[in-house]
């Protein structure tokens, strides 16, 4: 059974490979940063595509570092991660979010629970509670980012 302490415990590794892939992001905004203060006549959707490619090669980090700590911990478990990774309407994410949304987008802490959660449980996220953990994760990352570009704002 899957109980509470799991839960608090994956949800914990999820928070921690946030923190701790934080420095992708903010390596991704000096870049950015750099290329755009050589370039300032840069058009939009190139400054948008900069943009778009630091929060991917980040979200997808955080994603990685807890498959990974699968791949060590229990095989299985990390098959089953993939599978959710090819075919996220398993875990219970809406249909919209297939594999061409997280290629184009990237894999979101809340989606990353979902991939785990589904990975050791065999279970679907498709309660309130669970969208609620996943939104909260979400939102966590999200707040990590914003506190990057604050510090280079300027």
């Amino acid at each position: 059974m899957f109980g509470f302490s799991k839960q608090k415990t994956l949800i914990a590794a999820i928070k921690n490979a946030c923190n701790n892939e934080l420095e992708v992001y903010e390596n991704a905004v000096i870049n950015f940063l750099k290329i755009y203060n050589e370039n300032p006549e840069m058009q939009e959707n190139e400054i948008n595509a900069l943009v778009l490619k630091a929060r991917q090669n980040y979200l997808n980090a955080v994603c990685d570092r807890i498959w990974s700590s699968f791949a060590v911990s229990s095989p299985n478990i990390h098959t089953r991660f993939r599978l959710a990774l090819m075919n996220p309407s398993v875990t219970g994410l809406p249909d919209e979010m297939d594999v061409d949304y997280f290629s184009e987008n990237g894999i979101s802490a809340g989606a990353t629970f979902a991939f785990a959660y589904f990975a050791l449980t065999d279970k679907r996220v498709d309660s309130t509670k669970m969208l609620h953990t996943m939104s909260t994760l979400n939102h966590y990352q999200n707040d990590l980012m914003n506190e990057i570009l604050k510090k280079y704002d300027g």
